[in-house]
């Protein structure tokens, strides 16, 4: 904080990674944030006071009353009421995060505040996980895996018939085996958004979330990526799946990520560049003769990152991509490893772990097995 006066946020911890990571304080509207050199100040209306004060970890809480009675017809714009509680701290030169409201940097800067911009992650040290930010993790993968588990187990028991999944005498659908996933991760206080279960050529397609019924003996990528209600830590894990007899071509094309994945992993320590690991996964491709390019029409092949970031959100720099800046890994980044190839005519498959960057190397934090056909 030597070149900015403080640093100014006003957002909603539910929907602000930044915010909770600063305060540890989960609230579902916009509160003041302020962070000078000597202390860590959150202005909170009388709802939420109490609240905060038990919850918040941060150095003052603060009511916003007295300020907005000063404000101009005593407004209930927070902006406004932040402008009095600047013009009473004497702050003038503030840091501010990259989505701060435009309407809210003009209203400001007309009354003579400097304001500067900072790219995300606000917080740069979130990037770099704690033991006890890891252990949030990997409790929210533990909810993860057993969600998946029991969803495999369902489909053990399906049987197979005119080339589909039934259970009796039901057809098995891709919303069947998301409510069997979901339902399973919220009794264990995690939501899930947006759960993959894709199937056949909707499978080629990396964010198809899949829908209607499952056919046997085809890929079925599974992805699963849910938010603990409790830590509000991710997780995120993908698995490639066939109920049945995989093809040959399938069989290859799954062995062959399952060793670019590998050699991913084998690549994670401190020190490294992200966007080298991605390019040796690109390569390792190529030279087992899986190009990547426009295909009658289709992008196919490996065409998005090796990996990401996660933590209290669940794309977080950095992101190990040949297209993105370098980035040197650090102890304790928690990255995810996942390697796909997605071919209409061949077949699609992606496999995705969660590893953290250790002193001399990387830990897998996922535990669940990796296997392709299940009878």
């Amino acid at each position: 904080m030597k070149k900015y006066d403080a640093a100014l946020i006003i957002a909603a911890s539910e929907k602000n990674a930044d915010l909770f990571y600063a305060t540890k304080f989960l609230a579902p509207d916009s509160f003041i944030y302020l962070q000078t050199s000597e202390k860590r100040i959150i202005f909170m209306n009388d709802l939420e006071l109490e609240r905060a004060k038990k919850q918040a970890k941060v150095e003052e809480v603060v009511s916003i009353n007295k300020y907005a009675e000063r404000s101009k017809e005593k407004s209930s714009k927070l902006i406004e009421v932040a402008a009095e509680i600047l013009k009473e701290y004497k702050i003038k030169n503030l840091l501010v995060p990259s989505d701060f409201k435009a309407q809210d940097y003009v209203f400001l800067t007309n009354k003579g505040y400097k304001i500067e911009f900072k790219e995300d992650p606000f917080f740069e040290k979130r990037l770099v996980k704690t033991g006890e930010e890891v252990e949030a993790i990997k409790e929210t993968q533990k909810h993860l895996e057993e969600a998946f588990d029991e969803a495999i187990r369902f489909l053990r028991v399906c049987t197979i018939k005119e080339g589909f999944i039934y259970y009796d005498k039901k057809q098995v659908t891709s919303e069947d085996i998301k409510r069997i996933i979901n339902v399973r991760l919220m009794q264990n206080n995690c939501i899930a958004k947006h759960t993959i279960v894709a199937c056949g050529n909707d499978a080629t397609d990396p964010h198809s979330s899949g829908s209607g019924a499952l056919k046997a003996n085809e890929q079925i990528i599974i992805d699963i990526f849910p938010q603990s209600l409790d830590t509000m830590y991710f997780a995120d894990m993908t698995r490639t799946i066939v109920k049945g007899r995989a093809s040959e071509k399938l069989k290859n094309i799954y062995e062959t990520v399952k060793k670019a994945q590998q050699l991913a992993i084998s690549m994670v320590k401190p020190g490294a560049d992200a966007k080298e690991v991605d390019l040796k996964v690109k390569e390792f491709f190529e030279k087992n003769s899986y190009k990547t390019g426009v295909i009658n029409g289709v992008t196919q092949g490996f065409f998005h990152s090796t990996g990401h970031g996660i933590g209290l959100e669940i794309h977080e720099p950095p992101i190990l991509s040949s297209k993105r800046a370098s980035y040197t890994l650090k102890e304790g980044n928690v990255i995810t490893i996942e390697p796909g190839l997605y071919y209409i005519d061949k077949g699609a498959v992606r496999l995705e772990d969660m590893v953290v960057v250790s002193k001399n190397g990387c830990i897998n934090l996922t535990k669940c097995q990796k296997y392709l056909e299940i009878q």
